[in-house]
């Protein structure tokens, strides 16, 4: 499967800030294990108790000598040392650029960055092909037919460039893992024409054949399920502390859910829809016979 973008957008680099908030949870165990009040690390450093909490709670990264003072402070252990020192080195190492449109909206650059720094998507895709999955001929026909009542914020290369460069998450020597639950009625609505239909069911499957893509079909024979209303987006991350988040999307943009109670419920709610779900393979042979249908004339 070949996913390339040749763009000149502007570029937005996926900010570890995921990576910021573990280095400052670790120095945050650190201090409150050693005794020390957030008062007392602020007078040691000759800053606020601002500054200090922002290093905890990941929102700015500190120098490298101000890490040491702390670790000498907290008198940290050598392990501590060194892990916080890993921490550290990881915080200030920047994901791949990710290039968007000038005009992309604040929700959907989180929703980029999101992608960015999770290990895992799941997703359920009622009424479209989801976007890390969709071909350049298909995000261009989706872009058409949202803009028909509105001035578009985004022109369609742009918008068909920003899609494909969000696909290379899916690549690379650490990519990221994508469980995507596709509504029959994907395959059958006439997006573009047949032949960009084809062209997109053709890349649904060569993708299913990616080690770390994972597509499911929901048949219309399973009757109603749950986040019809919408596309639902599920982020879970490598570290076990980083709590998983939700996105429900819908037309006029979406709403971030991180409470974890609701989060827990969106994510049994995908895992109860995906066991209704065609298996991968019998889901290939659906796709495969849904293309024909983009061939022989009438939809059936």
């Amino acid at each position: 499967m070949s996913i390339t973008a040749d763009s000149k957008l502007p570029a937005m680099p996926a900010t570890p800030t995921r990576l910021k908030k573990r280095l400052g949870r670790q120095l945050r165990k650190l201090r409150e294990h050693a005794g020390v009040t957030l008062r007392q690390a602020a007078l040691e450093l000759r800053t606020t108790d601002s500054s200090v909490s922002k290093y905890e709670s990941g929102v700015n990264r500190p120098q490298w000598p101000t890490v040491k003072t702390l670790l000498s402070l907290y008198e940290a252990s050598d392990e501590d040392r060194a892990r916080v020192q890993v921490f550290w080195d990881e915080a200030a190492t920047a994901t791949p650029y990710i290039r968007l449109p000038a005009g992309a909206s604040k929700m959907f650059r989180q929703l980029v960055r999101s992608e960015g720094e999770a290990s895992t998507v799941r997703t359920i895709a009622p009424s479209v092909v989801p976007g890390l999955l969709q071909t350049a001929d298909y995000a261009r026909a989706v872009h058409a037919s949202a803009q028909r009542s509105r001035e578009p914020k985004v022109a369609a290369d742009e918008f068909v460039a920003q899609r494909l460069n969000r696909q290379k998450r899916l690549i690379g020597p650490d990519p990221l893992h994508l469980h995507a639950l596709l509504d029959e009625v994907v395959l059958h609505r006439l997006v573009g024409d047949k032949e960009v239909m084809r062209g997109q069911l053709e890349h649904l499957l060569r993708a299913g054949e990616m080690p770390n893509v994972r597509i499911q079909v929901l048949p219309y024979d399973i009757g109603a399920y749950g986040s019809m209303a919408g596309t639902c987006y599920l982020f879970g991350y490598e570290d076990p502390e980083d709590q998983a988040v939700a996105y429900l999307e819908h037309a006029a943009g979406g709403v971030w859910i991180e409470d974890g109670e609701d989060v827990q419920h969106l994510s049994t709610m995908f895992d109860s829809v995906s066991a209704d779900a065609l298996s991968p393979e019998d889901s290939a042979e659906f796709i495969r016979a849904k293309v024909g249908i983009h061939e022989e004339g009438p939809m059936a």
